[in-house]
């Protein structure tokens, strides 16, 4: 069906292909996490929430002068994803925050409260 030319170029532009596929149709496998969690397909990338900012201002101020390293240990994520979540370059699913707001002895509510300003 494919050939090989010039050390593998048709194999590349099926990965492109196969990239652009993936996004039409929803899967997200193997693509980095930019492109990933905070844009739309072809690499536009979205606004952070409200929710978003406000999650990252509370991570921020729960770590203060911890390193990520440090802070990572108490959340139970990883010091990339953290880092990515203060952000704005990453979302996190209600099923994984819970578990993280019950380490800092935090609600939901005291996160997102009644989304007023």
């Amino acid at each position: 069906m494919f050939e090989f030319k010039n050390g593998g170029e048709v194999w590349g532009e099926v990965a492109s292909l196969a990239r652009v596929f993936a996004f039409r149709n929803g899967v997200k496998k193997n693509i980095p996490h930019r492109e990933c969690l905070r844009s739309q397909p072809f690499g536009v990338p979205l606004p952070p929430s409200d929710l978003d900012k406000r999650l990252s201002k509370l991570l921020k101020r729960t770590r203060g002068e911890m390193s990520f390293a440090q802070f990572s240990k108490v959340t139970g994520l990883t010091p990339s994803t953290l880092f990515r979540l203060e952000q704005c370059d990453q979302t996190i699913t209600l099923r994984r925050l819970e578990p993280v707001l019950k380490r800092l002895k935090v609600t939901l509510w005291d996160v997102f409260g009644d989304g007023k300003k």
